[in-house]
């Protein structure tokens, strides 16, 4: 069985409506240093390129979550894959060489995500008094995934943390609450957009 934060934050739908949000291109430096992943957090760097989020990263900051990976330059031609690999190099000037990803923005949307041992004494109704609260997001780079999952280590700040969780999995009845990751739905807390008004941490 593979492990559970393999594939990283997955993609659930719209907040509201039942319209898929089209996913935005982002493109990718020359020669960055880190694989990307379908699954991964995303967020912009100097120069609208587009990077690995690490944990407790400045929230406006994320842009998203990687559903999609662009034709890349492989040395000898364009080719596709699963993943982008790290230190891809088309050059600076050929532009039709260039890196890009295909992003789910975070605000507004819902993506399932898994997370550690949250609580110290971990039930259905303990998870349940974690809805409407922030966690930040971590990775645990194996190999070229980088295994993106919430982060139960520390607990959150009210109006600084990444995501707010919005519910229990859609898988919930079949979870074991005290199990080391439980699936919870999430989105981007953009604090200036509704209805991601600040909380108090878990």
């Amino acid at each position: 069985m593979p492990n559970p934060r393999l594939y990283g934050f997955r993609y659930l739908g719209p907040m509201t409506g039942k319209n898929p949000q089209r996913p935005i291109r982002y493109r990718v430096a020359s020669a960055y240093a880190v694989a990307l992943n379908i699954g991964d957090v995303v967020e912009e760097a100097a120069g609208g390129t587009c990077i690995l989020s690490p944990p407790g990263s400045a929230v406006l900051s994320m842009l998203g979550v990687i559903v999609g990976i662009g034709p890349y330059w492989d040395g000898v031609k364009m080719t596709m894959g699963d993943f982008l690999p790290a230190n891809t190099t088309p050059g600076a000037v050929n532009f039709e060489r260039e890196s890009f990803v295909y992003v789910m923005p975070a605000a507004n949307n819902l993506f399932e995500a898994v997370c550690g041992t949250l609580l110290a004494a971990p039930t259905r109704a303990g998870y349940l008094t974690t809805i409407g609260n922030n966690i930040d997001h971590m990775n645990t780079p194996v190999a070229n995934k980088n295994w993106p999952e919430l982060d139960a280590a520390t607990a959150p700040a009210a109006a600084a943390a990444q995501w707010r969780i919005m519910d229990f999995s859609r898988t919930a009845l079949a979870v074991d609450w005290a199990a080391l990751y439980v699936p919870l739905i999430v989105s981007g807390n953009e604090i200036a957009t509704p209805p991601a008004a600040p909380l108090a941490g878990i």
